[in-house]
């Protein structure tokens, strides 16, 4: 009887070395198995290009603009842009050649797309009447993940796109992708000019999407022409004189007290302040009084087409800051 007893363990003590065994193999088979998976798992790509470099981007095209008299049409990376070459963006890649090759070319918002030519942004401009005339289209691009500028000056909807030939921007270009001191254009007396990214003509499909314009120096052009009659940026030669004054307003004048329009930007509204002919009989004795408008209303009025942006631009690149 005790023999079968001691037999009984025995056997009990196999099973459950046995058992524990297989736990063993089976918890060193699954780890394997885990650490195997995540060796082969792909990492994620970390992204060429990003929402801060693309404001860097925006505010160096604005100073480009003002310096070449003229201003730039940036496709915002929503539905479609139709360009002054009359091709659709980014719709068209897909009918663009690039350097005379095969090479592909498309849209991507980081930078990482599949295509040879992956773009981050596009901007447009049409420069018939300013010093440096043609049309021409700018794609700033990754191609096996460095930074490119490329550019298409064809008249048709079919692009061809080349490497653009503008030392200074293709340096400013890689110097923002690459996280390096970029220097801004100057315009006119102005060294390293740093417009406001968010005040950059963006479009869509057209000129009625709406635009939002926060530089108080563009919204000072078009303060003026809705109080001074007389004044029309697009046949105005001659700047204006811009003075930032200590309680944050600005002033505007041709030169003459009578020409002399204050204004202060806050929040969506736009104040300003003129002579007021009723309260004194000369110049010296008037005192200025206060009007209104909402901000849209300015842009509406004075902003909404391409030759109105085209006119404000120039009288900006002519305002002569005090």
């Amino acid at each position: 009887m005790q023999h079968n007893n001691w037999k009984k363990i025995a056997i009990l003590s196999i099973l459950i070395i046995a058992i524990t065994g297989c736990s063993n193999n089976s918890s060193k088979k699954q780890s394997s198995s885990q650490t195997k998976t995540e060796q082969t798992q792909p990492k994620k790509a970390a992204p060429l290009w990003n929402n801060s470099k693309d404001k860097k981007l925006g505010s160096y095209m604005k100073a480009l603009g003002w310096s070449w008299n003229t201003a730039f049409k940036e496709y915002s990376g929503h539905g479609s842009m139709v360009t002054s070459i009359g091709a659709t963006f980014p719709k068209d890649f897909s009918k663009a050649t690039v350097e005379d090759s095969k090479d592909s070319i498309g849209w991507s918002k980081t930078g990482n797309g599949s295509k040879d030519y992956n773009v981050v942004a596009i901007y447009d401009y049409d420069n018939q009447n300013a010093a440096i005339e043609g049309h021409q289209t700018f794609f700033f691009a990754f191609h096996k993940k460095q930074p490119v500028v490329l550019v298409s000056d064809t008249q048709n909807a079919k692009p061809i796109i080349k490497k653009s030939t503008r030392k200074e921007l293709n340096t400013a270009f890689t110097n923002m992708a690459q996280n390096k001191k970029v220097t801004f254009p100057s315009v006119g007396n102005m060294k390293d000019v740093h417009p406001q990214a968010d005040s950059t003509q963006k479009s869509d499909d057209n000129d009625d999407a709406e635009v939002t314009v926060t530089d108080p120096k563009t919204v000072g052009i078009m303060v003026y022409q809705n109080a001074a009659s007389f004044y029309d940026p697009s046949t105005f030669s001659e700047g204006l004189h811009l003075y930032t004054l200590d309680d944050g307003k600005y002033e505007l004048d041709t030169g003459t007290a009578a020409s002399e329009i204050t204004y202060q930007i806050q929040g969506d509204t736009v104040h300003y302040w003129t002579l007021d002919p009723d309260s004194g009989e000369s110049i010296a004795e008037q005192t200025k009084k206060e009007s209104t408008i909402p901000l849209k209303e300015l842009v509406s009025k004075y902003y909404s087409t391409s030759d109105q942006k085209q006119a404000v631009q120039h009288a900006v690149s002519l305002l002569q800051e005090q």
